[in-house]
């Protein structure tokens, strides 16, 4: 409920002072819920829900750039939950030695 409340009714919670969630990182091993519960809260707001796979992206045309063109669609919709799925696999560190590594990272610092 604290999450989707704000979201579905920002009017009541800018009159409580509830600042609504712009990102919510969700974690934990394989198999938890982590899909089922985004599905459910994008449902519940009646938004679309995006799902994003950085190890399909990147095939297309390199990562960084797909994302920020994955982005620049999503961007064009007023409400949208966008769930990037196994997000560590592709930006759980910026290397410096790496700059594919740093514009992947780059990117999705600059899309979230």
């Amino acid at each position: 409920r604290r999450l989707v409340l704000p979201l579905a009714n920002p009017e009541a919670a800018d009159e409580h002072g509830v600042e609504p969630p712009q990102a919510v990182v969700l974690f934990g091993p394989p198999g938890t819920g982590k899909s089922t519960f985004a599905q459910a809260v994008a449902s519940r707001l009646g938004w679309p829900f995006v799902e994003l796979f950085p190890s399909r992206i990147a095939l297309e045309d390199g990562l960084a750039n797909g994302l920020g063109r994955r982005f620049e669609e999503i961007a064009q919709l007023d409400h949208v939950l966008v769930f990037i799925d196994e997000v560590e696999e592709v930006a759980g560190t910026r290397n410096l030695a790496d700059p594919v590594s740093v514009g992947v990272v780059n990117e999705l610092l600059k899309s979230i």
